[in-house]
């Protein structure tokens, strides 16, 4: 078995001698390219266009390579160029500057006939800072200008509908986040590339020749030990970029989905350094050569990815009626009048025989479940007698047993005069009056009872967070500096396996909660909408001692994003139903999430997804830290909490520990920066001479100079100030002139 650097021993035997190195990236000579290597170009530009269509073959895996006299035309690859940089640029300041945001963009079409000549081709890309690739292939100006006006006679936007989608032999898959068990990123990225092969795409892109190119910020200290690169393969089979969403989809690929639609940039330049910024990276991009040439993914098209037959609104009535127990009875009892167009049934009300006169067609009706807004079936009755019967009752009547009390039927919606459905009133007196149980909190001043995201970026440590509360509620032991009320916990550790698991319970020293036995674990679990809630709700019936459930993290339990769905609706599905649980139970439900790719001042705004998540939770824990850093901070916000929260936290020993509110800390920092000043010096100073010496704003020097005096903690005569701990003053004299701004 080879090791990590033989491996990359082994591959670079493999590299295509002729791919030229990239400009200002890999010395002469480098990885086997000898200094005179000569290569002919292949690329040229064409307007060609190919309608390849997406069909299997069957030759053997090994002949592939040997096919290019039969073998369909290649790709016509899209390049747009634009007048922007279209790179990452690294700053001095150790910070790394987004991609500019381009608008108009001039298109090339480049002919490549194989995996090699993509390779060169993308090689030539990578010292252009304005270049880019995109799936799509450009209607042309001509039918653009039918569509819209553009800005450039000669430069088009890059927009969805300017673009067909057409099936293409080139594929990238983007590697974002990878984090190798074994193998530098860096220093040895090829062993790394095989690693996250091997681990996490099909058995049809081993051993298969590819180029790979490191992304922008691949090496920077930010992303250390995180796999970041750019793997070009070559289909056998052409596809076009829906095929490839559905087949990704399909086989939850671990890489960035994205650039599976047609308009996606591909960016393929190298970054740009500030003057004095050094570059980590010998090698940022190569070719890996193989015998085999072309991935055989074989993809059903017609079978497996073929597009769905329209559901219509009539269909999804007529389904939500035909799954329906209640419009089954209420037809079979001959109780149905006619249908609304909106999937109601208008039916004769089982308290008719109460009512004082006889009411319109549609005075009583049915919803089916999933109609007019209702999760499960619910009747509306005009007549006033039935103003106030509540679901169960109707049920009663038809003689059907549901096994449940009327309270848990949904809230039945009764219309004002004007016709508006309205939901169930009570008088302001009624509400105050109403008494309610005390709140409870899982983890005083952090976490009460409900649904709260807890929210960072990757590899920072909110799993090790999650799993300490859940251990410090399962022993009643303290967390965060809070001792917390004992009950029972159920932890999701869907990102992780049971030996990882293991030894992050054994780190954090899980003794406690063993003996007491409150304490259980998942490592797999189904999908919301699969089971996943309901069992949830099952583990909460079974312990009502329950306080607390961890869901990690909240991709690996919600359901599969639609090609065409409504992303706010579909985030806010994804924890709706958790929210539902947590009040039903009255525990805390903590769900992990990421945050997304980018900074901002505010960070509830940094949560990865639509405001939907954050604003049908409860409340939101964001924990920030930088790599490298013990110290952070955990920023607070909910329903139920009077005032926001932002607390000083240190990560040391695999643990999180509360070192004080952010306010207190940074206090006591300065503080202590103060009086280090007032001790480095023989004499005392003045305020514009202590925030000279402080590196401090002059005003706030001076106010807080008022408050260490009224503490005791510093003297004052005059407009000097010296340590307290000082005893003999009369040394030191103070001046007539008061600096102070007060």
């Amino acid at each position: 078995m080879m090791n990590g650097k033989q491996l990359f021993e082994e591959r670079k035997r493999h590299f295509l001698p002729q791919i030229p190195p990239p400009v200002n990236e890999m010395p002469t000579g480098e990885m086997g390219i000898p200094n005179n290597a000569q290569v002919t170009p292949l690329i040229s530009k064409t307007n060609l266009t190919i309608d390849t269509p997406c069909v299997s073959t069957d030759a053997p895996r090994g002949e592939r390579s040997k096919q290019s006299d039969t073998s369909p035309p290649g790709d016509v690859i899209t390049v747009l160029r634009a007048s922007k940089r279209l790179v990452k640029t690294w700053g001095a300041d150790g910070s790394i500057k987004p991609y500019d945001n381009a608008k108009n963009y001039c298109v090339e079409e480049h002919q490549v006939s194989d995996i090699r000549e993509l390779s060169k081709l993308l090689k030539e890309l990578e010292s252009d800072r304005h270049a880019c690739i995109v799936r799509g292939k450009f209607i042309g100006f001509e039918k653009t200008r039918e569509i819209e006006p553009l800005d450039h006679p000669d430069k088009t936007f890059r927009r969805d509908h300017l673009f067909e989608d057409q099936p293409l032999h080139s594929v990238l898959i983007e590697v974002d986040d990878y984090e190798p068990g074994a193998h530098e990123t860096v220093r040895d990225p090829v062993a790394a590339i095989d690693e996250y092969i091997k681990v996490c795409l099909p058995a049809e892109f081993q051993e298969v020749s590819y180029h790979w190119q490191l992304s922008n910020s691949a090496g920077h200290p930010s992303k250390q030990g995180f796999l970041k690169v750019h793997l070009w393969f070559w289909l056998r089979t052409p596809c076009t970029s829906s095929q490839l969403r559905a087949w990704a989809e399909a086989i939850d690929l671990k890489a960035d989905r994205s650039v599976f639609q047609k308009i996606q940039v591909h960016y393929t330049g190298a970054p740009v350094f500030d003057e004095g910024v050094t570059n980590p990276v010998t090698v940022r991009s190569s070719f890996v050569a193989f015998d085999d040439n072309e991935v055989d993914l074989k993809i059903d098209v017609s079978a497996q990815f073929a597009k769905p037959e329209p559901v219509t609104r009539a269909k999804k009535i007529k389904q939500a009626q035909s799954n329906d127990p209640i419009t089954q009875v209420l037809i079979d009892s001959g109780m149905v009048k006619n249908n609304g167009t909106d999937g109601r049934l208008n039916i004769v009300c089982p308290f008719e025989s109460s009512h004082t006169g006889e009411g319109a067609e549609s005075a009583t009706t049915y919803f089916p479940a999933f109609t007019g807004g209702f999760e499960k079936g619910a009747f509306k009755c005009l007549h006033a007698h039935c103003a106030n019967r509540a679901q169960g009752e109707y049920f009663d009547a038809l003689g059907i047993s549901t096994g449940s009390t009327a309270d848990e039927f949904p809230v039945e919606m009764q219309p004002t005069g004007g016709g508006m459905a309205q939901g169930r009133l009570i008088d302001i007196g009624d509400l105050l009056a109403k008494k309610f149980a005390p709140l409870n909190w899982v983890v005083p001043k952090v976490l009460p009872e409900g649904l709260f995201l807890l929210v960072s970026a990757p590899k920072i440590g909110k799993s090790w967070l999650a799993i300490q509360m859940v251990l410090a509620v399962a022993a009643g032991g303290e967390v965060l500096g809070q001792r917390v009320p004992a009950g029972d916990a159920l932890y999701l550790a869907l990102e992780d396996n049971e030996r990882r698991l293991q030894d992050r319970l054994r780190l954090l020293g899980a003794d406690t909660a063993v003996r007491v036995g409150r304490a259980q674990f998942a490592v797999e679990w189904p999908l919301s909408n699969a089971g996943g809630t309901d069992a949830i709700d099952d583990w909460l019936t079974k312990h009502p001692g329950a306080r607390l459930v961890v869901v990690d993290v909240l991709e690996r339990f919600r359901p599969r994003r639609r090609a065409k769905g409504n992303m706010y609706e579909e985030d806010y599905a994804a924890i709706s139903a958790l929210k539902q649980l947590s009040d039903k139970h009255r525990v805390a439900i903590l769900v992990v999430h990421h945050t997304r790719k980018g900074a901002s001042d505010d960070p509830f705004a940094t949560v990865s997804g639509t405001q939907a998540l954050t604003g049908g939770a409860d409340g939101t824990l964001i924990l920030e830290k930088g790599r490298g850093e013990s110290r952070g901070k955990l920023h607070l916000t909910g329903r139920d909490i009077k005032d926001d929260g932002e607390f000083v936290v240190e990560f040391e020993n695999c643990r999180w520990e509360m070192i004080g509110g952010a306010g207190e800390v940074a206090s006591t920092f300065d503080r202590q920066e103060i009086l280090n000043a007032l001790r480095a010096v023989e004499e005392p100073l003045s305020a514009a001479e202590v925030a000279v010496a402080t590196g401090r704003e002059r005003t706030a020097t001076s106010h807080l100079l008022k408050k260490m005096v009224r503490d005791g903690v510093v003297s004052k005569e005059g407009s000097k100030y010296w340590p307290a701990a000082w005893e003999d003053l009369s040394d030191h004299g103070g001046g007539e002139n008061d600096d102070d701004l007060a």
